[in-house]
């Protein structure tokens, strides 16, 4: 190998001079995180960081494109130690949950995010099928700023509406974000329904955000989707049971596709899954993977509802099956 061949791969690839040995190891790695591909046959990583703002975000630029983005463009996540990772690696974020609901929309029909953290499973859903309206509810400042972001390149395509707020069933107009002490920011985080559990001494407290009541929020959704059938995809942290159960006949008949994130947690009651399960039976059959094989009848549901696991169980459903 000449000096020429060796300067190139260690410019285009993770190889890093063999001098000193001691060192090698420790610099390779440094070398393979932080890397950039210039070479195209070499771009392994789909996206590459660019900067980290002030605000604590992240911009990705796209190597390759994939179903989140287009070659060159840009996309914004929260700077934590695992989305911006991930999204470089793969490429894409929940793409098998955006690949479901893209599934069942049509140009009648309006994807409503609750939970929609940065907006990638919408966008990625925009990607996949178009969507003439988009409903998304976050509370979270820096996921919000992320969000607008990503959205704004399909705002001239989509009727978008952002609810800036927490959805929680009890008055006021604050609420505070918590988590469980000696967590990560990616653990767990009732960050959409503040006020529903007693914050007790072992949860920190993130920030003061603005609250909105649960039937306030199903009435506003129902007049922005007008005769729109509705594409639903909930993840409100442990709090989707409560708040969906609460949310009106009619809003369920609107529904043609969903999925949910179901919590098992301490301050589930039976009541609010019964109450869930009789919305859920309109759709005759409810599966935990999103390609439709694995069905879970309303009994197992209801006793994972209630059997205080602190396990998550992701239920997809379709109205025509």
């Amino acid at each position: 190998m000449n000096l020429s061949t060796l300067n190139w791969l260690i410019s285009n690839t993770p190889v890093a001079y063999p001098f000193p040995i001691k060192t090698l190891i420790a610099r390779s790695k440094k070398k393979l995180k932080n890397i950039q591909w210039r070479h195209p046959k070499l771009q392994f990583f789909k996206a590459s960081s660019i900067s980290v703002t002030d605000d604590n975000v992240v911009y990705l630029k796209f190597n390759r494109s994939t179903v989140l983005a287009q070659k060159g463009e840009l996309i914004v996540v929260p700077n934590d130690d695992y989305m911006p990772r991930r999204i470089s690696f793969f490429g894409y974020w929940s793409e098998d949950l955006s690949k479901f609901l893209a599934s069942g929309i049509n140009k009648n029909t309006m994807l409503l995010d609750l939970g929609a953290h940065c907006g990638l499973v919408s966008l990625q859903t925009f990607n996949l099928s178009f969507v003439p309206k988009l409903y998304a509810v976050e509370p979270k400042k820096d996921n919000l700023k992320a969000l607008r972001t990503n959205l704004k390149k399909i705002e001239q395509l989509c009727n978008i509406e952002i609810v800036d707020a927490a959805v929680t069933n009890i008055k006021g107009k604050t609420g505070n974000l918590y988590r469980q002490a000696g967590a990560t920011m990616n653990s767990s985080v009732n960050s959409c329904l503040p006020g529903l559990c007693d914050t007790t001494e072992s949860e920190i407290t993130i920030e003061t955000v603005k609250t909105i009541q649960s039937m306030e929020l199903c009435k506003n959704i129902l007049s922005f989707a007008g005769t729109s059938e509705i594409a639903l995809k909930s993840d409100l942290q442990g709090m989707d049971v409560k708040i969906l159960s609460e949310f009106s006949d009619i809003f369920w008949s609107k529904v043609r596709i969903g999925s949910i994130e179901i919590c098992s947690l301490q301050y589930g009651a039976e009541s609010e899954i019964n109450l869930l399960i009789r919305r859920l039976k309109n759709f005759k059959q409810i599966f935990i993977d999103d390609q439709l094989t694995r069905e879970i009848s309303f009994e197992h549901l209801s006793k994972f509802y209630t059997s205080n696991s602190n396990k998550t169980l992701n239920l997809y459903f379709k109205r025509d099956l």
